[in-house]
């Protein structure tokens, strides 16, 4: 037999094998309505940019909401198994959706109101997307208003006029005024040097609006730090109620509070492993002393290769002795391995994985503590995790 007949013969066997029909109709179906509802929030994403919109929050919103109805239209009884947890996936995320955008139309309202000139750049930026016709005099006009109150805005800031302003309240303003800003720049260079009547007039008011807006956001994120002492670490508490939505969302039958008891659980665990480990390795009851002849033990330089193959062959054989998952021989035969450079390992001193395992380990150009560092963070015991868990 041919090629092509041995082709045509697979089409034809896998023709006779079929789904009922009104099944693989609602599978398609729910698949299909996936893609569009993705592709529709996508262009709606790129169209409506601008940052604080509440012309674009509404627009996604009615969106979300025509899903939500036409969902709850559909027989979910009626739905094959494979479409109902699609059903119930897409039903998920569009709820989940619409909370977090009605806590973002909060947030921003209440920023708005604090900062005049988010609005008037939020404005300008919308008709700009309407392409509406604009009034080159009049724009000047706004834009030199938008100037004045950011200026405005960072006095206030700077005599404590707006309020007490916790860090992450500052660092969320920051991030965005800079969005704004973004946007307020695309908005003034549509126009700028294709439209000669507008060049003339905003040209000079953007100049000193800009200004202003980025020394605004420079003091914010400089009050951040003199409140916080590093901006990185400021994080944006949620609160118990927006904590209780997410895990909901999640399909976690846990509160806040049974999570942090359950961590606490396993953490006492832990601890008693430690010092169970640490008397079995002559350390009494030095759990840290433990951990740091562990470092230390690491194989030579040029050996770590052999050491990750042999972990991931130990890995593979100890699933499948144990039938705990299924690993197809095409899986276990195509991983691959390659070495990390030294500036990677500055930033990933551990090694990473999937279908290619990145190993760090030390080279000849490290200095000397860098090889150490190298070396003891993925000794011999840390890797065997590493491995299980990066290949697996």
């Amino acid at each position: 037999m041919t090629d092509r007949a041995r082709v045509a013969a697979a089409l034809v066997a896998l023709a006779s094998v079929s789904l009922p029909l009104t099944a693989l109709t609602a599978q398609q179906d729910l698949r299909q309505r996936i893609t569009g509802f993705s592709a529709d929030l996508a262009d709606l994403d790129r169209r409506y940019d601008v940052p604080l919109s509440g012309e674009a929050a509404e627009r996604v919103g009615q969106r979300l909401e025509t899903e939500r109805r036409e969902l709850g239209e559909l027989a979910f009884d009626e739905l094959p198994r494979d479409a109902r947890i699609d059903w119930l996936l897409l039903g998920n995320h569009v709820e989940r959706e619409l909370e977090r955008l009605a806590a973002r139309v909060e947030d921003d309202a209440a920023m708005a109101a604090r900062l005049p000139f988010v609005p008037r750049i939020v404005r300008l930026c919308e008709a700009w997307r309407r392409l509406e016709d604009i009034a080159a005099e009049a724009a000047a006009t706004e834009v030199t208003a938008i100037g004045e109150l950011a200026a405005e805005a960072a006095q206030k800031l700077k005599d404590r006029a707006l309020g007490e302003l916790t860090p992450p309240e500052l660092l969320r303003w920051a991030n965005d005024v800079q969005a704004l800003r973004r946007a307020f720049g695309r908005w003034f260079h549509f126009r700028d040097g294709y439209d000669p009547s507008f060049s003339w007039w905003v040209a000079k008011p953007y100049e000193v609006a800009e200004e202003r807006l980025d020394a605004f956001e420079v003091a914010l994120r400089a009050t951040v730090r003199a409140q916080s002492g590093d901006s990185s670490l400021v994080g944006d508490p949620i609160g118990e109620e927006a904590l209780l939505r997410e895990l909901r969302h999640e399909w976690i039958p846990y509160s806040p509070s049974d999570l942090v008891a359950i961590a606490e659980r396993e953490f006492a665990w832990c601890d008693a492993e430690l010092l169970k480990a640490a008397r079995a390795m002559g350390c009494g009851e030095d759990w840290r002393q433990a951990l740091e002849q562990t470092k230390n033990d690491y194989v030579a330089p040029g050996r770590q290769p052999a050491l990750i193959r042999d972990l991931a062959a130990e890995a593979i054989a100890f699933l499948r002795a144990r039938d705990l998952v299924t690993i197809p021989e095409l899986a276990e035969e195509c991983w691959r391995m390659r070495m990390m450079s030294p500036a990677a390992q500055r930033v990933n001193p551990f090694f990473l994985g999937g279908e290619t395992i990145q190993v760090s380990f030390p080279t000849d150009t490290m200095s000397h503590s860098e090889k150490l560092m190298s070396l003891r963070s993925n000794n011999e015991h840390f890797c065997r995790a590493t491995v299980h868990h990066e290949l697996i």
